[in-house]
């Protein structure tokens, strides 16, 4: 098993908490892990979605292609373009989240905003603690591809689609459990998909 991230503190924090397998720093728009050949690529977390653009997003499958084992799977979980993009006006409520770790109380404020124009989902967040630590503020951008179009590229780069629903899942309410099956539909707010690299 092989982690990979941008990050490096990402990357220490990980190799901290969780040792054992090897990380590496990569950007999912395009690395190369060398020669070794994997049974799948795991994507979770909206993070196939930094690829803000058809060539960013064909990088990075191509990327998939180059570590894939013959027949290997592309397994994703994503913010669902459909279900943003569908709506007139998308309007959340902030959602807050309180934490605490090694005694210092953590609190974050997360905003989320549609920008049809640019096909993006906007989040900001703000970071404030308990012990007089200035707050942090946070800024990022998934782009958002409906179901079809996601569809449409995996199948453009090599890839056969096995499943694609909006749930169960790790991020969905009910998350999954053990046996659970997929849903069949496509327009709940996240988006997963396996895909299998094809012959070429």
């Amino acid at each position: 098993m092989t982690g990979a991230d941008l990050s490096g503190a990402m990357l220490r924090h990980a190799s901290r908490e969780h040792p054992g397998p090897e990380y590496l720093h990569a950007d999912l728009r395009e690395f190369d892990l060398g020669p070794r050949r994997f049974d799948a690529v795991v994507c979770l977390d909206s993070a196939l979605l930094y690829c803000r653009t058809a060539t960013e997003t064909a990088s990075f499958l191509t990327s998939c292609r180059r570590c894939l084992d013959p027949g290997g799977l592309l397994v994703a979980e994503m913010r669902n373009g459909a279900y943003y993009l569908g709506r007139a006006t998308f309007s959340e409520a902030p959602s807050v989240h309180t934490f605490t770790h090694r005694g210092v109380v953590h609190r974050s404020v997360t905003r989320l905003r549609v920008d049809p124009a640019a096909r993006l989902l906007r989040r900001s967040r703000t970071w404030t603690t308990d012990d007089g630590t200035p707050p942090v503020e946070q800024s990022s951008a998934w782009r958002l591809l409906l179901p079809a179009d996601l569809r449409r590229v995996l199948l453009a780069n090599g890839f056969q689609v096995l499943a694609l629903h909006d749930g169960p899942g790790p991020r969905t309410e009910p998350p999954w459990r053990e046996g659970d099956q997929p849903a069949g539909t496509t327009d709940a707010d996240r988006l997963h998909v396996i895909a299998r690299l094809t012959d070429d």
